[in-house]
């Protein structure tokens, strides 16, 4: 049984541009100033696809989210517990041997009812969604909550979803085919992005296709992320998801881990605020 350090080296690996990844390791810090004290490494360079370096000493414990996803398999190796921030795919779960990680996630089904509904109250009768360009699990889910919820009104719901083939192109190659669909899409239409990032893509596409916001299109994005939304032409208006919370509850499971106790290994929904 792996004894918990006195002073843990915990490694957090998430990017901290998006909000709600800065969000999550501010928890992280809470809840180490209440249980701790822990000394962190951060890493915050994606590693998509590729082994990460780590050098002695090793971290004793890492916080992970799934764009720094082949962290896990080398972190494992090493008998380093790990939490998880968000779902991995089925693939990746087959190529990093990671199904037995827990994971801490927001219940991205009910961000996608939430942003429905907002728009319901708003009497929009069109609808559009588009997704992350990699098609992440959170993205899907998001898109199934929003679809869902306007089925159950009696709407149905366009969807801008990244083929294969271009899942990862620069935004300067994509955009014409977003702007493509955006233009096929009946007016005034509300279009639900998968976060605030790509809702800034689908309003640059809005400007240079000449569809006026909002009378036109209305834009929601998630993670309400100021540096985004603020300087977005008009405002961006966004969904807040409770980053802080889920990263206290993935430094919580990951000090049992250390502790070398045993946790649920299934997925733990952190509600939307």
């Amino acid at each position: 049984m792996q004894r918990k350090a006195l002073f843990p080296n915990v490694a957090v690996m998430v990017n901290p541009v998006l909000k709600g990844n800065r969000l999550l390791l501010a928890g992280v810090v809470d809840y180490a100033r209440k249980h701790g004290p822990w000394r962190f490494i951060v890493n915050d360079t994606p590693v998509l696809g590729r082994q990460p370096y780590f050098g002695p000493p090793y971290p004793d414990g890492a916080i992970i989210s799934s764009t720094q996803i082949a962290a896990a398999t080398l972190l494992r190796q090493l008998g380093v517990p790990c939490v998880l921030t968000d779902s991995a795919t089925d693939e990746e779960l087959r190529q990093y041997h990671i199904a037995d990680i827990p994971v801490i996630r927001k219940d991205n089904h009910a961000i996608g009812k939430l942003a429905a509904e907002h728009f319901l109250d708003r009497r929009f009768s069109n609808f559009a969604f588009v997704s992350d360009p990699l098609m992440r699990p959170w993205s899907s889910e998001r898109y199934d909550g929003f679809r869902h919820t306007l089925n159950m009104a009696g709407f149905n719901c366009s969807a801008f979803r990244s083929s294969a083939s271009r899942a990862r192109l620069p935004w300067s190659r994509e955009r014409p085919f977003l702007i493509k669909f955006l233009n096929a899409l009946p007016r005034p239409v509300a279009v639900f992005a998968a976060n605030d990032e790509r809702a800034r893509q689908v309003m640059d596409a809005c400007h240079e296709a000449d569809i006026r916001m909002p009378e036109q299109a209305s834009v929601l994005g998630v993670d309400n992320d100021e540096r985004i939304c603020e300087t977005c032409c008009p405002e961006l208006s966004s969904i807040s998801t409770g980053g802080k919370r889920r990263g206290y509850e993935a430094a919580r499971l990951l000090d049992l881990l250390m502790a070398g106790k045993e946790v649920q290994v299934r997925p733990i929904l952190q509600e939307t605020p």
